[in-house]
């Protein structure tokens, strides 16, 4: 096997575009991040030879001994392992017991939270916030259209629940975006399942409450034209080329009014106190906090548990 072209003990060096592009990094890198979310931190439109400067950037810095960005907080949820559990003995296990209570059995409806792409959806589990994980919120990425078998496991475990199911959906606005909450619901229904999705994201009217323009590069997507009409942008491909203001940068740029935009253009901050207000306007709150007052009764039980258990293996 030849030696790699870039070893990993190498150092690297930065020209000076590089060295401005990895302090901007640090800067907007205040946690975890997929690539995806730093480039649109960074940059305004969709523009794949700048997606791939910037991810040169991000592997350079991330190699060698010197480590100039920290690997914790970019991500890569794309490739993970399996890690089969074990414990050097019972006293071990015992001592790494926790309990969380189920609160959806308190819950008059049983939520989960769907985002299309699965950088984002990991990138808010491992945020400092935890939201997610404070409301015990169980959550599905798409990657895009789902899959049959992963919409046939869905079911089973949505059938489970005597209750209505609520879906909270977070996904970009473009043609297939649009379509992809729409095929999901239709799905359920083909078998046998009625669900309520709530598309919370991202959507036209937020696109100023965000910042975002919505002059783009037009989308290749098959869907487009029924997209165009469904948004009055019927003659998109006959339309002149507009000048316009960046409101994020305040430069002046050309392009065409559309709808071709991506989740990640709203920023995490925004976006997480969007998703936990999304959140609470759909959980019964007082119900929810009379569970995690039993779970808190219920775990001190559990540590007394564990103190006898820990008094026996002495």
């Amino acid at each position: 096997m030849n030696a790699p072209k870039y070893p990993w003990e190498k150092e690297y060096k930065f020209n000076e575009n590089e060295k401005d592009l990895i302090e901007r990094i640090k800067v907007f890198l205040t946690r975890p991040l997929s690539p995806r979310w730093i480039y649109y931190g960074l940059y305004d439109v969709p523009d794949a030879k700048l997606q791939r400067e910037l991810n040169m950037v991000l592997n350079k810095a991330r190699k060698g001994h010197r480590q100039i960005l920290d690997r914790d907080m970019v991500t890569d949820d794309t490739r993970n392992p399996t890690i089969w559990r074990s414990n050097k003995n019972l006293k071990e296990y015992i001592k790494k017991l926790s309990y969380y209570r189920d609160v959806w059995q308190d819950q008059p409806t049983y939520i989960e939270v769907w985002m299309e792409d699965q950088a984002s959806l990991e990138a808010v589990k491992k945020s400092p916030r935890k939201i997610l994980q404070e409301y015990m919120i169980n959550c599905r990425y798409c990657k895009g259209f789902n899959s049959i078998g992963a919409m046939w496991e869905s079911f089973k475990f949505f059938r489970k629940f005597d209750k209505p199911i609520k879906i909270l959906y977070y996904g970009d606005l473009n043609p297939s975006g649009w379509a992809i909450p729409i095929i999901i619901v239709r799905q359920f229904e083909e078998m046998g399942l009625d669900i309520e999705l709530i598309r919370c994201a991202l959507n036209p009217d937020q696109l100023k409450t965000f910042g975002i323009p919505q002059f783009t590069k037009i989308s290749g997507d098959p869907r487009r034209k029924e997209f165009n009409l469904t948004f009055g942008f019927e003659d998109w491909e006959n339309a002149p080329i507009q000048t316009y203001r960046d409101e994020k940068t305040q430069k002046t740029k050309k392009g065409k009014e559309h709808l071709n935009i991506d989740l990640e253009k709203i920023p995490p901050d925004l976006f997480e106190d969007m998703l936990e207000s999304d959140i609470k306007k759909h959980i019964h709150l007082d119900n929810f906090n009379k569970s995690k007052e039993k779970e808190s009764d219920e775990d001190y039980e559990l540590e007394r548990f564990k103190e006898y258990v820990g008094g026996l293996s002495k």
